[in-house]
């Protein structure tokens, strides 16, 4: 099974209306042991439309419906070794090759995985290389859900895990990420889910099992 996703950003252009359509997106498994979990890197392509689409082109011109109906779709993979369960999974928004995973065992975990999508895209190459994580933080007490990338602050990301804990990373030269202490105060049970404001670069919101919303000033809270 799969309990989270998250969409690629590509440079195929925004707002795209005519068919056939593409898009990618990666995933995380939820296997029956440890070692059998993969991140699962998808390009979805000959999208066309379905019964529930309109039929008006760009110009407002009638398409053809039937000829859209009648594209077989193409779903093409590429999977990385990923140990432990992917709680949840998250694309860097302005660099779409870097993913962040919560892992089962209580790691989190970011990756390149630029081979991987440029493989999708180009001539199959003779050997993929092998994916390691590029860091690994392993301070969270628990497993955890709750993790998002700042869009104003790129590289930026905020983690929560079971046991209350919330921590922001800070991207570091040399493509590395440091963190500090965990954010002073904190929710009273586990932390759901986390999420930055799209403006604010030190201002983010979390929702806990303790039945509470919370907005923070992340400057405030670390020390």
């Amino acid at each position: 099974p799969c309990l989270t996703l998250d969409v690629v950003l590509d440079k195929l252009g925004y707002q795209r209306s005519k068919f056939p359509l593409t898009v990618y997106f990666v995933g995380g498994t939820q296997a029956d042991a440890p070692e059998k979990n993969k991140i699962v890197i998808v390009k979805a392509s000959q999208l066309g439309r379905t019964k529930y689409d309109e039929a008006v082109g760009e110009e407002g011109e009638e398409e053809d419906v039937e000829a859209d109906l009648d594209v077989d779709p193409i779903l093409e993979h590429k999977t990385v070794k990923h140990v432990g369960g992917v709680n949840r999974i998250r694309v860097l928004p302005k660099e779409p090759h870097i993913l962040a995973t919560w892992s089962d065992t209580g790691r989190v975990h970011i990756w390149n995985v630029d081979p991987l999508l440029r493989a999708l895209d180009g001539p199959a190459p003779g050997r993929l290389p092998h994916v390691e994580p590029l860091f690994t933080f392993e301070e969270h007490e628990d497993e955890g859900y709750a993790l998002d990338w700042s869009p104003v602050r790129t590289g930026r990301l905020a983690t929560g895990d079971c046991r209350s804990n919330m921590f922001v990373w800070e991207r570091a030269e040399g493509g590395h990420w440091v963190t500090g202490p965990p954010l002073v105060e904190k929710h009273g049970a586990s932390v759901e889910d986390i999420q930055w404001s799209p403006v604010e670069a030190d201002v983010l919101a979390s929702c806990s099992v303790d039945k509470t919303i919370r907005i923070w000033d992340a400057r405030g809270q670390m020390q």
